[in-house]
């Protein structure tokens, strides 16, 4: 809406004055923001054109907006050379500073982006992502040292990315640090784990089973002593009423903590639901074991003794739940 206006004002200027370089600026933007980027090298061209050189902050402007046209077209080299032009006209511009980094960056000019990164830093402060993102940097021109302590840095800003102690033990591995490599190696796997459990139980709780089942799949290939993951996905696994596999999983927790009162009643469940009342009778009678005051669990265990056929225990089952 905003940049269609935009677009449909500097149209009518144009028409009435083909040299208007403000309307050739400015629709320039709005081409950059619909990503229509060749229109946008265009109307900057023709913007430079009809700048004064003396309008120095115009033409920063214009040539930022050609440089942001021409990384969205993957014209690097264009695009560096504007934004260096941008930058010779507005020098302290943090933005411009970050947007040439981050290209140099993908060419793997490290020492053009690390020079770059630091100085937006020293005019932008505190946002962390320029100490993030010359860290790798760092890390490209195998200035291992440097990239510890900025992705030491990195840390606090953006807790729980595991890329980031990944990143850190090829450092230590560099630099012959085993120990604190593999700390952080196993530190990376260990949030892993917990970003699937965590996307596990969102796609759970919105009813996206089939999505909770592969984050919890993911979670126990990175750990296979992962209870709550194989829990969770016990769970997820029965609400589509695949049995079988859900049976495995709740198996698989037991076998890893004996004492998983959830899972036991889960499985205990699902054996009754599968007409393997032994078995059942057997989790809920574990599982009362540790939840004594549970009273419905007695008359599910109840429900299955009548159906084995042990009427007495059934009667004592109901007399418990009375009591």
């Amino acid at each position: 809406g905003e940049h269609d206006k935009a677009l449909s004002d500097c149209n009518d200027v144009l028409r009435m004055a083909p040299e208007n370089g403000d309307a050739y600026r400015i629709r320039a933007i709005s081409f950059v923001e619909r990503g229509e980027h060749h229109k946008a090298v265009s109307d900057c061209d023709r913007a430079l054109e009809l700048t004064p050189e003396e309008y120095q902050d115009l033409r920063a402007l214009i040539h930022g907006t050609r440089g942001r046209a021409n990384d969205a077209l993957g014209r690097d080299t264009l695009a560096i050379a504007d934004f260096t032009s941008a930058l010779d006209y507005s020098p302290a511009d943090a933005w411009l500073l970050y947007t040439r980094a981050m290209v140099h960056l993908r060419q793997e000019q490290y020492a053009a982006a690390i020079d770059d990164f630091t100085r937006g830093h020293n005019l932008a402060g505190d946002d962390p992502s320029w100490v993030y993102h010359r860290a790798q940097a760092y890390l490209g021109a195998g200035q291992w040292s440097e990239a510890i302590a900025d992705l030491t840095q990195s840390m606090y800003a953006y807790e729980g990315d595991a890329s980031l102690y990944d990143d850190r033990a090829t450092a230590y591995e560099n630099l012959g640090d085993e120990e604190a490599a593999r700390s952080d190696r196993e530190s990376a796997r260990k949030l892993r784990v917990a970003a699937a459990v965590q996307e596990g139980l969102k796609q759970q709780q919105q009813g996206h089973y089939e999505q909770a089942i592969a984050s919890f799949t993911e979670a126990v290939k990175l750990d296979a002593g992962q209870v709550d993951a194989y829990f969770l996905r016990a769970e997820a696994h029965a609400m589509l009423e695949r049995i079988d596999e859900a049976l495995a999983d709740y198996t698989q927790v037991i076998s890893v903590d004996e004492t998983h009162n959830e899972a036991r009643l889960g499985r205990a469940r699902l054996r009754f639901s599968q007409k393997k009342f032994d078995g059942a009778i057997d989790d809920y009678s574990v599982y009362l074991e540790h939840q004594p005051e549970d009273g419905l669990v007695y008359l599910e265990r109840r429900d299955a003794l009548q159906a084995a056929g042990r009427d007495e225990e059934a009667k004592r089952d109901q007399q418990r739940y009375a009591e």
